[in-house]
């Protein structure tokens, strides 16, 4: 199941079977995989990356861009520029500017040298928002990297693609994740797949967000169909009260039915149960554990009994029973023979 799952973080046509990951990545995966995941932080080298005319680019979050398609830079320094310089394998689409004063610009890149762009400011600014769309000249486009510039002394300022911000570069580069999904999260609608291999091919559409959808492996019994999110609603309340290696107690509070996922590993011998009445346990994207949890406030627990370790037990009971009646008729066998 793992090396199924990992297909997800590793380029088309790569399998790892031993979970060494990073040699067989160029980049930083899908932001969805590593938010699905709970990954809070990642560390890359700085092979990738690369000077042009003096000023550093990051590209270790590379954007494949529909011509319609908008990314944000999740996370900006305070630090005045001038232009805003881009590498993209096409020239870019407008740059959605929002200066720390509230001012909005719609800006277009001018081509520099070959996939190298800039963005020039009307005057030096420090900035609130930066989003890009893709390239209208082409179907798709790579964004690779962003870097802001100050002409007037020559300094720049990385930046990332996405949810990142960089919080230490050196020999290394570490990046904290501010988007990743909690431990334990609900969704509302979800689809039933037969197996793994299914379930994987449904992630991988381009709409599929974990955030609003979850794909499951039926457990047996009646399967519990979607509704639509009453937007109405109050936000549901999710507390993890407890976290063990073998139990995970965890309070609920919403108002309508959803399914709660726990994004730990779904390994045979993890049970559930809500209120104290045990429930299926489903398979959910790929890996985890999701639970069908009604409407109000409930406990959900979920709880391990290894099945090779019961096993385990009544071998060795079976085996103390059988050693007993052996001994037993020896016993026998011999007050008979002294009589």
């Amino acid at each position: 199941s793992y090396t199924e799952q990992v297909k997800l973080l590793l380029p088309d046509g790569v399998t790892t079977t031993d979970g060494r990951l990073r040699e067989h990545l160029d980049a930083v995966p899908d932001a969805r995989w590593l938010d699905l995941f709970d990954m809070k932080y990642l560390i890359t080298d700085k092979v990738g990356d690369v000077w042009r005319d003096g000023v550093f680019f990051d590209r270790q979050h590379p954007n494949l861009l529909t011509s319609d398609q908008t990314i944000n830079v999740g996370y900006l320094p305070q630090f005045a520029a001038t232009e805003l310089r881009l590498l993209a394998s096409h020239k870019p689409g407008s740059v959605h500017i929002v200066t720390g004063d509230g001012v909005e610009w719609d800006l277009m890149p001018q081509a520099g040298e070959e996939d190298l762009y800039r963005v020039a400011f009307p005057e030096p600014t420090m900035l609130n928002d930066i989003r890009v769309t893709g390239c209208p000249e082409v179907e798709t486009c790579q964004l690779q990297a962003l870097t802001l510039v100050d002409e007037r002394d020559d300094t720049f300022q990385t930046l990332v693609l996405g949810d990142y911000r960089l919080i230490h570069s050196g020999d290394v580069k570490i990046y904290e994740n501010l988007d990743q999904l909690t431990r334990a999260f609900w969704v509302t609608d979800w689809k039933w797949k037969a197996n793994q291999s299914v379930m994987l091919e449904a992630m991988q559409d381009p709409d599929f967000d974990p955030r609003q959808t979850v794909i499951l492996i039926p457990n047996g019994g009646a399967l519990p169909q979607p509704f639509p999110l009453d937007p109405g609603s109050p936000p549901p309340r999710i507390d993890i009260e407890k976290y063990l290696p073998e139990e995970v107690l965890i309070v609920t509070e919403t108002a309508q039915d959803a399914m709660l996922v726990l994004t730990d590993a779904n390994y045979p011998g993890w049970q559930a149960a809500v209120d104290g009445q045990k429930v299926p346990l489903y398979q959910a994207n790929g890996l985890f554990r999701a639970v069908y949890v009604p409407a109000g406030t409930h406990e959900v627990v979920f709880t391990f009994e290894s099945r090779s370790f019961n096993i385990g037990i009544l071998l060795s009971f079976a085996t103390l029973a059988i050693m007993t009646i052996i001994l037993v008729s020896l016993l026998f066998s011999e007050r008979n023979r002294n009589v």
